[in-house]
């Protein structure tokens, strides 16, 4: 059993937590891991519920409080007595025989490289990413959750850290250059209000990680997030990764082969349209849309940004809409109703409908 507390660092007045802390599940200590974060405007969570460890949360800075003189003396002694509290219980159950699945980062290696696979036949990085996306959307909305919308900037900052994983060898929330997730989303020009890091190595496709985050409380927690209405997926394939892969704690893992980063937000006042839970390709004119973070509001939908006659209706996750005739780009437009008096234009969004072949008919030959 291993303690896993932060050392809080203080500058000025304040103090502050790191600013990142990861959840790892490990499945496959050679093969594949799993972790997550959280970051928002006022708190940093920070976690780790990696089997065979401890968890010190962090849920509210000291400043945030009433009397931030008093509360920084307070909160750092509590965060001591918490962790010595978990040293205490981690000690009596130390001796608990241990598995490969248990194993603490750092007594992790890979004694031979396993050859990395290949990924599902016919798939890109696009695809696959977004293979991930349909499969976030399709578990909240099975818990009755609004869908997350594409969103580019999310998409770049996460793929970026991908290919830093990838490129350098490591696998953290925290780059190469240092940088934490909110840094990278921030540099791409997210203005986030709230953000949630997952990442997964080693897993092939989107299905085997879908299966595996809801298991974690800490991944849960970004599935089921009502607040956010964004995400990003960034995917990248690394047939050459090798078993030197730098994991937090000192430890040694790989090769994971696949890199998966996934940063999902949301802004101010910000209101995107979403189709048939965020696929990219469509084969029907019949979809479902909405809009996240309109729970209780009013919205509506149009093939074209013309209102005159389109009635309102209550927002739902799933909302039935019918796409013009034709295949290529459709884009369906959105409004939203803040507070049954602001009109607000929803972001539109994009899918390519499939065109489908044409149906030949062949009357039989007859001779006379």
């Amino acid at each position: 059993m291993s303690l896993f507390c932060h050392i809080m660092s203080i500058r000025g007045s304040q103090i502050r937590a790191p600013s990142e802390s990861m959840t790892r599940r490990i499945t496959d200590p050679a093969k594949a891991v799993v972790r997550s974060t959280e970051h928002t405007q006022h708190a940093t969570r920070e976690q780790d519920d990696r089997v065979g460890a401890l968890r010190c949360t962090v849920t509210k800075r000291p400043h945030d409080l009433p009397h931030p003189e008093v509360s920084m003396l307070r909160y750092i002694m509590t965060t001591l007595l918490l962790c010595a509290a978990l040293a205490q219980a981690g000690a009596a159950t130390a001796a608990a025989p241990l598995t490969d699945m248990d194993l603490p980062a750092a007594t992790q290696t890979a004694s031979s490289p396993l050859a990395c696979g290949a990924p599902p036949a016919g798939s890109t990085p696009a695809s696959q990413a977004n293979a991930l996306l349909v499969e976030v959307n399709r578990f909240r909305l099975q818990n009755g959750l609004y869908p997350l919308a594409y969103n580019a900037l999310l998409a770049a900052a996460t793929l970026g850290h991908s290919q830093d994983m990838s490129q350098k060898d490591f696998f953290s929330h925290i780059g190469s250059n240092g940088s934490t997730p909110t840094d990278r989303a921030q540099a791409a020009g997210y203005d986030l209000f709230r953000l949630w890091e997952n990442l997964a190595g080693g897993h092939e496709n989107a299905a085997l990680i879908i299966a595996e985050w809801p298991l974690s409380p800490a991944h849960r927690s970004l599935l089921v997030d009502p607040v956010l209405t964004e995400a990003g997926i960034g995917y990248v394939h690394d047939p050459n990764d090798q078993g030197n892969v730098r994991l937090d704690g000192g430890g040694i893992g790989g090769p994971y082969c696949f890199y998966w980063t996934l940063n999902a937000g949301s802004r101010a006042m910000v209101y995107p349209v979403v189709i048939n839970h965020g696929e990219a390709t469509l084969t029907s004119r019949n979809v479902m849309v909405t809009i996240p973070g309109t729970a209780g509001m009013q919205v509506r939908f149009a093939n074209q940004p013309q209102w005159t006659g389109v009635p309102w209706q209550n927002s739902a996750p799933a909302i039935p809409f019918e796409l013009p005739p034709g295949g290529g780009p459709k884009t369906v437009y959105g409004q939203v109703l803040f507070g049954g008096i602001l009109t607000i234009d929803a972001l539109p969004a994009t899918a390519t409908l499939q065109q489908s072949a044409p149906r030949l008919v062949y009357l039989p030959l007859m001779k006379r």
